[in-house]
């Protein structure tokens, strides 16, 4: 029998509280309102339907499915959430959010990895499973740890001045600026950035730990030194290339 693990996303979620969510939750109506602004986007829709496809009657015979989602994936040479925090927090936007400490969940790819493969080879198909690096954490202690790691600069948080609501009105101007704009304008404030940061997104894995097997590959202390380390690494290779062009140049003169 084949089996086919998907990743999808907390983000299914994304417009609705997701505060120690678990896979007892069934997805929410697309139609119905949501109670926050950012989950009506494209990358919330398509993840709820693929989701809806493989589970349902649709699916294609003699496949075993299985869903993980992962929340907040993060991780050495990370092209998406290390470099949009660092990206947020050197233009001053996670300052917007800086009033809030929420709860979030976070995944190593190191953990995303151990997880998927405990999918690939156990537990019974048509199930869903979330995997984080455990207990959640706060926003402003991860992300400071994260950008300082990334970038070797702290970001930019702010201390209380700017609300939730007022943000979030802010947000969804920017959000209808680009679309007006078919794309030319690209804004740093979304509904989306909001969504995931401004708010606590935290998840439970305690079920692909009980049923998978599922375990932490790498703590979240480690990972970050990882991301450091590589980052200091690149930093000395750029450095000796230069010296060596410079060497060169040096004796062509």
């Amino acid at each position: 029998m084949r089996r086919l693990v998907f990743v999808s996303t907390e983000a299914v979620f994304f417009g609705h509280p997701i505060v120690m969510l678990d896979e007892s939750v069934p997805l929410p109506d697309d139609d119905a309102p949501a109670p926050f602004s950012g989950g009506n986007n494209s990358y919330t829709l398509t993840k709820r339907a693929a989701e809806r496809w493989l589970l349902g009657s649709d699916a294609p015979s003699g496949l075993e499915v299985v869903i993980v989602r992962p929340r907040l994936i993060w991780g050495d040479d990370d092209p998406n959430t290390g470099k949009q925090l660092v990206t947020f927090g050197r233009n001053g936007m996670l300052a917007l959010l800086g009033w809030n400490d929420p709860l979030s969940s976070t995944a190593h790819v190191e953990n995303v990895c151990e997880g998927l493969l405990c999918a690939a080879l156990g537990g019974p198909s048509r199930e869903i499973y979330y995997i984080t690096d455990g207990e959640p954490q706060r926003f402003k202690a991860f992300v400071t740890a994260l950008v300082t790691a990334t970038s070797g600069k702290a970001p930019l948080l702010g201390v209380g001045h700017v609300p939730l609501c007022v943000v979030s009105p802010m947000a969804d101007a920017c959000a209808w600026l680009e679309k007006v704009s078919g794309g030319k304008l690209r804004l740093p404030l979304a509904p989306m950035m909001l969504v995931s940061f401004g708010r606590e997104v935290s998840v439970r894995d305690a079920k692909a730990r009980r049923v998978l097997g599922y375990k932490n590959a790498i703590s979240v202390r480690a990972g970050l030194v990882g991301v450091a380390a590589r980052r200091v690494h690149a930093e000395q290779r750029r450095a000796q290339e230069i010296r060596e062009q410079a060497g060169e140049e040096s004796k062509e003169e």
